[in-house]
């Protein structure tokens, strides 16, 4: 064996040729002088080196050997070399061309000094780095697992046991956790399982865990000494021998008791939060710092139509697309974020702001947005949204109605002072008229003062028709035969490509309304309706009885109770929300020619018949009206006409008559007009003036303006019939029958019976006849007239 050894080493390169076979490098070398290396194995290089590096002097053994170790590396040398040893094995660590450090299992031979060879050491190096790591750290292990054992607590303990299922060790901890001792539990351990259903696979997972099958930490339910059931959590490690079969199983069993407790706790209190969330009226949205729907309540759902997985899928962007922020809609920004810093800024100034949305259908929505941080989250927020699309659109309606009452107010006053003018142009001219003594020419002119003054009146009427203050013309009238009749002239004023169809229900109730302004309403309404649609449709045209509730009704500005409604629907152009929110403004009109009246006045109408008006549109699928007028419940004729049976001459019995007008000429034409016929009058400016006379003087008629200062004629006539009631009374206006609705106490005749300015003599003179020959039948007493 030393004599192959010998002929080995009188050839070095022989070594190297052996060696290079393995991983191992072989290094000849002389410690005296460490700069001097006289062979190096080509092996080198898995350490980054070259040979020539070493035998070229561009490194040394002091740069190869870790400096930690190089020192007691080269001293243990020198000992064997003073104690003549033929080896010396070593175990340091080097270091790489890249500094890396390596653990080094080292064999160096000792040159034998009779042979003469310039070198005294031959190593050979083997790299055990991975081996030393491993062993490093199964130590360092070790002691852990021993620490955690011992220092375990309450809350685990440790057990083994065999492949038969028999425990061969627990740790004491499990007194602490469970109050049993190791005995006590390693025999009775069956019998403390509880009868919860999650301990079914214990066993089984136990037997996969035998069979070197790793299984995931599963739960068990046991009863704690003390009786209560505790809830552990089970992880077990397969042991293997060196033939790699397994000879045992560890587990750790983890007391998760508290924890299990408070996820329950949770669990209900997040379904209680659920249960409140979906049982609020308001629809409630979770959103994320990205825009993403987190989660959704049960009015949410029903809102916008999406289910709760539907809606996790979106952002929040795809349900709004605009905000209402300081008067001004915009668009729902897009970009990650967006609608997250918007929301951060809301919450600071605990704002809310509209919203315009639309469901999974498209409908639109109006909603009003409430927004807060989720608690314990700072990328989370939470909207709170209200639906308030039938709030705007009342509003919208509220504001139309209002306006249109406005405009009407203003109108029916210009009308009242117009229709004074016109009396007292039209009075002046009768005067001049009956006085005589004119020319032909002057008389020429008198007739066309009073031809305009007739046109002004007609013009006034139209006005007050538009103003809603009508001179009171309605009957009881039924919409079915206003159609059927209207029918056959609606066919011919469509377009043949129009289809018109007739839905109208039968036994359907009676309205008070003026039939003439009836038939212009539809007429005007289905006309809008064939220029809507210019390349044919249909025209649907429908009466049913229905009755509107609490609700409905104040959407329409109306009382509740039955209605007969009047349903005129087109296939046409329909219009946009900017169109639809002026249709019924005067003079507003989307035809190049067309005064914009037309729509005004159908509005008017219906509202000065005590009934509402809604319309829907939408472009591209029509439009339709729908007309809400109160079910009328008895008979009422027009106005009652004059009795003109006893009219009589100009020569009648003297009668006192009191006149009563803020108009000064007005009262005067008035006055001179009835002396002619006879008449005492007295004349007052005001109603206060009226009631002084009255106490002084026998009055017989009282002949008043309403609208006055201090006190109108309304008032007067109550104080009148109060204090003197066998006084007759005769109202005159220059408005319409918009002012007589809050004054019904005064009675039906009364009410009924108003004159309307302009007045002509003639009718003023007929209709004094008439009420002092009704006064002279009341009293018994036959009238000393004389009759034409």
């Amino acid at each position: 064996m030393n004599k192959g050894l010998t002929s080995v080493e009188d050839n070095p390169l022989h070594i190297s040729e052996l060696v290079d076979a393995t991983s191992a490098v072989v290094i000849l070398c002389d410690i005296d002088t460490d700069k001097r290396v006289y062979h190096v194995s080509d092996n080198i290089r898995q350490f980054g080196y070259e040979p020539s590096d070493f035998l070229k002097q561009k490194r040394s053994m002091s740069d190869f050997i870790h400096p930690g170790d190089y020192t007691s590396v080269i001293s243990e040398l020198r000992r064997a070399e003073s104690n003549q040893q033929s080896f010396v094995v070593q175990t340091f660590r080097i270091r790489d061309a890249q500094e890396h450090v390596h653990w080094i299992n080292c064999w160096t031979i000792l040159k034998n000094q009779d042979i003469g060879l310039p070198y005294k050491f031959k190593s050979i190096l083997i790299d055990v780095t991975a081996h030393k790591l491993s062993e490093q750290q199964f130590k360092i292990q070790e002691a852990d697992y021993q620490r955690i054992i011992a220092n375990a607590g309450a809350n685990y303990f440790f057990y083994i046991h065999n492949t038969e299922g028999v425990f061969t060790y627990l740790s004491p901890t499990i007194k602490d956790m469970l109050d049993y001792t190791a005995d006590e539990f390693l025999h009775h351990y069956d019998t403390y399982l509880t009868d919860n259903p999650i301990n079914d696979l214990t066993a089984f997972r136990t037997n996969q865990a035998l069979r070197g099958i790793k299984q995931a930490p599963y739960q068990i339910e046991i009863y704690h000494k003390d009786g209560h059931a505790a809830r552990l959590q089970i992880t077990e490690v397969p042991v293997y021998d060196s033939q790699h079969r397994v000879t045992s199983v560890v587990g750790i069993a983890h007391d998760i008791t508290k924890l299990v407790n408070q996820q329950h706790l949770l669990q209900r209190s997040q379904q209680r939060l659920k249960a409140i969330l979906d049982g609020l009226t308001d629809s409630v949205i979770i959103i994320d710092k990205n825009n993403k729907v987190q989660s959704v309540n049960k009015a949410a759902e029903r809102l916008f139509s999406y289910s709760s997985e539907e809606a996790s899928k979106l952002l929040i962007t795809e349900l709004i697309y605009q905000l209402k922020i300081n008067g001004k809609l915009i668009k729902a920004p897009n970009y990650p974020g967006s609608l997250f810093d918007i929301c951060e800024k809301l919450t600071l100034s605990n704002s809310s702001i509209e919203a315009n949305a639309y469901t999974k259908h498209k409908t639109p929505l109006t909603l009003r947005l409430n927004v807060s941080t989720l608690p314990d989250s700072h990328n989370q927020y939470i909207l709170s949204c209200s639906d308030i699309t039938q709030e705007k659109l009342q509003e919208l309606q509220l504001q139309r109605a209002q306006k249109m009452d406005a405009l009407g107010k203003m109108t029916g006053g210009i009308c009242h002072d117009f229709n004074n003018i016109l009396g007292i142009i039209s009075g002046y001219a009768s005067l001049l008229e009956s006085e005589g003594g004119a020319d032909p020419q002057g008389i020429n002119y008198i007739s066309q003062i009073r031809k305009a003054s007739e046109r002004g009146a007609r013009l006034s009427r139209k006005l007050l028709s538009f103003s809603g203050r009508r001179i009171n013309e309605s009957q009881t009238v039924s919409i079915n035969e206003v159609l059927e009749q209207e029918q056959q002239m609606l066919s011919r004023v469509l377009t043949p490509h129009i289809y018109l169809e007739m839905e109208l229900e039968n036994q359907l109730w009676p309205v008070f309304a003026n039939s003439g302004d009836l038939e212009d309403v539809i007429l005007n309404i289905c006309l809008n309706a064939g220029q809507a649609m210019p390349d044919g449709g249909t025209l649907s045209i429908a009466t049913r009885n229905t009755s509107l509730t609490e609700t409905e009704a104040f959407a329409l500005n109306v009382e509740a109770g039955d209605y007969v409604l009047l349903s005129i629907k087109d296939s046409g152009l329909g219009m946009d929300e900017n169109t639809l929110s002026k249709v019924f403004d005067p003079f507003f009109s989307t035809k190049k020619e067309g005064t914009g009246l037309g729509l005004s006045q159908a509005y008017n109408f219906v509202r000065s018949s005590e009934g509402g008006v809604s319309v829907t549109s939408e472009v591209n699928k029509g439009t339709e009206f729908l007309l809400y007028f109160p079910k009328h419940s008895q008979t009422i004729s027009s106005r009652p006409q004059l009795d003109t049976t006893h009219s009589t001459s100009h020569h009648t019995q003297t009668s006192h008559i009191l006149v009563v007008d803020d108009e000064a000429a007005l009262r005067d034409i008035t006055a001179r007009q009835l002396s002619k016929h006879g008449h005492d009058v007295y004349v007052a400016k005001n109603g206060i003036e009226a009631l002084k006379i009255l106490a002084l003087e026998p009055i017989e008629l009282l002949i008043s303006d309403i609208v006055m200062p201090e006190m109108d004629g309304w008032e007067l006539a109550r104080e009148t019939q109060k204090k003197y009631p066998e006084i007759m009374i005769q109202l005159v206006t220059g408005y319409g029958e918009g002012f007589q609705r809050d004054h019904c106490d005064l009675g039906t005749e009364l009410l009924s019976t108003v004159l309307h300015k302009p007045l002509s003599e003639k009718a003023l003179t007929d209709r004094v006849k008439n009420l002092l020959y009704i006064k002279h039948l009341s009293l018994n007493k036959e009238p000393s007239i004389s009759v034409d």
